[in-house]
């Protein structure tokens, strides 16, 4: 409880960038930037789609290209919202983990049933791949904390630094996170004056190290 949802939160981000990588690379796609160069989405790193994502043009062309895909071509166009917009790209991370949050408790709900009541749930199949899903997705963000931080010498010390990276990243990206909700309106009245400025440096650099 203490580490998944955060995992997830930031894991949102990655699974939709390697989901359009993957559209992009099955359609053989071939796009053009504002600059005149070309790009082929489907064998680049998340870091450069998601960068690209903020080149109308560019999403323009593959908004076009998923004419015949409606789902791929709804998923682009709330995906790429996101992107151009620091905070709400924030939002989004922090409910996605607020949601697994809420999940993971269901399931340990589950869990408690199965042991004392020998109870089941028509679902368990479906209910164990979410577990395998956020397994895995909390073991991949410890190795990579672990290579953006060689220093790193346990699982535990991974967690840590990881959640650390994770409350900074987000706060970049949506300034009030993990702040009162009274102090909101100190914090609003910053960025209004461009004394804070919503970014994603943090994110690209956790973007560079999935390849």
């Amino acid at each position: 409880m203490f580490t998944t949802p955060p995992c997830m939160g930031l894991d949102y981000v990655v699974k939709q960038l390697i989901s359009l990588r993957g559209i992009a690379k099955q359609l053989n796609l071939v796009l053009r930037l504002q600059d005149g160069r070309t790009v082929f989405p489907g064998g680049i790193d998340l870091e450069d789609i998601y960068t690209y994502l903020k080149d109308s043009h560019f999403t323009e062309q593959f908004g076009d290209a998923l004419t015949d895909y409606p789902y791929a071509s709804y998923m682009l166009r709330k995906f790429t919202g996101l992107c151009t917009q620091p905070r709400e790209l924030g939002k989004k991370i922090i409910r996605h983990a607020e949601k697994v949050e809420l999940h993971i408790y269901r399931l340990y709900i589950l869990r408690n049933a199965i042991v004392h009541n020998a109870g089941s749930s028509p679902y368990i199949q479906f209910l164990a791949v979410n577990l395998e899903h956020y397994l895995r997705g909390t073991i991949n963000a410890m190795f990579y904390t672990a290579s953006m931080f060689p220093v790193v010498r346990s699982p535990e010390e991974a967690f840590q630094r990881y959640l650390h990276m994770y409350e900074m990243l987000v706060k970049e990206l949506e300034p009030t996170f993990s702040i009162p909700q009274g102090e909101h309106r100190s914090v609003e009245s910053l960025i209004e004056q461009n004394k804070i400025t919503p970014s994603d440096p943090m994110l690209k650099a956790w973007l560079k190290l999935h390849k």
